[in-house]
C-alpha cells in the first residue's frame, strides 16, 4: 500500500505544498524573501538541535535543529517538514524534505496540508523505517498544528488531549486560535461526522 501521493513524490528529495492564503499581500512576499534569506544565514551559523521527541520517532523542534547534521543524524532523523514560508533546506542529499509554505497568521488554511503531512510522516515511519523531525522557527505553532494533525489522524484523539500531550514534552506549544479552529474541524470531520 503506498501511502505517499504519487510515485513521483517516492523519489523526490524535496518537495513542496502551498497552503491557501487569504493575504497575498506585500507582507507575504516580504516574508518569503527574509525567510530565503535567514535560512542561508542559519546554514553558516552554529546550530543547537533543540527538538523534543513528542511520539515514536516524530520531533517536534525550531529551526535551529534543521541544521545541527551531527544531532539530526545521531537521533536517525530521515525526514524533515519545514513549515516555514521560503525555508531553504540544508541537506537535499542527507534527507527527505517536506516544505510547507506558510505564515503563522490567522489568513492560512494549515489544513490544505494535512493529509499530505500525514503521509509523507507515515511513509518516512513505515516505509522507509525513519525518523522525522518537524520545525517551524520556535517549534510553537505551525509545526505543533501539523504534528497535531498526524497525531488526530492516527490515534484519534481530540484536540484538547493532543495539545496537552505535546505541551507535556515541548512546554511552548501554542497554535495560533485559527489553526486551533482548523484542528478541531479536521477532528470532527474525520471522527463525529
Amino acid at each position: 500500500m503506498k501511502i505517499i501521493e504519487s510515485e513521483e513524490d517516492e523519489d523526490k528529495k524535496v518537495m513542496y505544498k502551498d497552503v491557501n492564503m487569504s493575504d497575498n499581500s506585500l507582507v507575504y512576499y516580504s516574508f518569503y524573501a527574509y525567510n530565503m534569506i535567514v535560512s542561508k544565514y542559519f546554514q553558516n551559523i552554529k546550530n543547537d538541535f533543540e527538538a523534543d521527541e513528542i511520539i515514536p520517532g516524530v520531533f517536534l523542534g525550531s529551526i535551529n535543529s534543521s541544521y545541527d547534521l551531527d544531532v539530526l543524524k545521531s537521533k536517525g532523523i530521515t525526514h524533515i517538514i519545514s513549515v516555514i514560508l521560503g525555508y531553504v533546506p540544508a541537506y537535499p542529499d542527507d534527507f527527505k524534505y517536506l516544505i510547507i509554505n506558510v505564515l503563522d497568521n490567522e489568513n492560512n488554511s494549515i489544513s490544505d496540508v494535512f493529509q499530505s503531512c500525514n503521509n509523507f510522516i507515515n511513509h518516512a515511519l513505515f516505509e522507509e523505517n525513519g525518523k522525522v523531525l518537524i520545525h517551524c522557527m520556535a517549534g510553537r505553532s505551525r509545526s505543533a498544528t501539523i504534528l497535531s494533525a498526524y497525531i488526530i489522524d492516527t490515534y484519534g484523539m481530540n484536540v484538547d488531549n493532543v495539545l496537552n500531550l505535546l505541551r507535556s514534552k515541548r512546554k511552548i506549544v501554542e497554535p495560533n486560535s485559527s489553526f486551533i479552529k482548523q484542528l478541531n474541524d479536521y477532528y470532527k470531520h474525520r471522527f463525529l461526522l
